[in-house]
């Protein structure tokens, strides 16, 4: 081999190098800056770009909390997030959260830089937020906790004994002048609370019912109506009303009204004995026929819809709550 092909090789070689050497992950000879302050972590996103994509499929749940930030077609979202955009290249020179500015969607574009506030019942937590590169569908995200701020909250309710389920989000503000019944079913080996009733002994008549469609109870699993499906089927009394309270069929018998559902029978259709728990008549509400197959039937249905919509990638979660005014 002469000289000059030696020559060649060695070029070859040192271009080959030299572009191994500045190519980053996606071999586009771009370097990426991935943590921009002492702390922070990565996270790839997938959906870019894609209307079909669901926030089901890939999601970030920050620092634990409850709701997801996702990818909707080319922008960061997520229901329980607003974000602010900061003129900013790095997360550690953000020091102060913005008074406005914020909006429901983060448009997605390398190097750009969000706060994501994020705000429940009872908080609201601030993230810095840096799209550090966007290669096909994936987005690559760095972030850090900037601070949390708690939210008071006049209507929360305090744990009542052992029993912690008057604290959930679904509940309105406890009247303790009213009875509480919290109604559970066992769903394999988890104890699940099905609905809760607030009765009010004087009116005989619940004060408020409550109930969520989730990821158990938000399944339509067609167990049908109990008093349909099991022979000789007789609505019960509600057995955690002390008995002085309890209304039963003496009640509503031959009064002209119907036996009106407050959590209706399919609202629970994933497990029999939730269902049946819907047949008491703590839970029931002398209503007029027009009335109760008429708008009642129709406010129900629309219920249902947005709650099994749950089970097949619609709400993460749909509160109810019923009240009696």
């Amino acid at each position: 081999m002469n000289k000059h092909i030696y020559k060649l090789f060695f070029w070859l070689l040192c271009i080959s190098w030299v572009a191994t050497a500045c190519d980053d992950d996606d071999n586009t000879g771009v370097s990426y800056e991935y943590v921009t302050e002492e702390g922070s972590s990565n996270f790839v996103l997938k959906g870019y770009g894609h209307e079909s994509f669901t926030y089901g499929d890939n999601v970030l749940k920050p620092f634990d909390l409850s709701s997801p930030i996702y990818i909707e077609n080319t922008n960061l979202s997520g229901r329980a997030y607003r974000y602010a955009e900061v003129r900013a290249a790095r997360l550690d020179e953000v020091k102060e959260v913005p008074a406005e500015g914020y909006e429901d969607l983060a448009p997605i574009g390398e190097n750009r830089l969000y706060v994501a506030r994020y705000s429940d019942m009872y908080k609201d937590v601030y993230i810095k937020l840096r799209v550090v590169q966007v290669t096909g569908s994936e987005v690559t995200l760095e972030y850090a906790l900037m601070k949390e701020v708690i939210v008071p909250n006049d209507n929360a309710n305090l744990a009542e004994g052992d029993d912690a389920s008057v604290t959930r989000i679904e509940m309105p503000h406890r009247n303790r002048a009213n009875a509480y019944a919290p109604h559970y079913v066992t769903v394999g080996e988890a104890e699940v609370l099905n609905l809760a009733i607030e009765w009010n002994d004087p009116m005989k008549h619940a004060q408020w019912v409550a109930f969520t469609f989730d990821k158990v109870t938000g399944w339509d699993n067609g167990v049908g109506r109990a008093d349909k499906t099991i022979p000789d089927f007789e609505w019960p009394e509600d057995e955690l009303l002390p008995e002085a309270m309890r209304v039963g069929e003496d009640s509503h018998k031959n009064d002209g009204f119907d036996r009106g559902h407050l959590c209706a029978s399919e609202d629970r259709q994933y497990l029999q004995k939730a269902n049946i728990q819907t047949f008491y008549y703590s839970n029931m509400s002398p209503q007029m026929q027009s009335f109760n197959g008429g708008i009642w039937a129709k406010l129900e249905k629309l219920v249902q819809t947005w709650g099994y919509s749950v089970s097949t990638g619609g709400f993460d979660n749909v509160y109810v709550g019923i009240f009696r005014i």
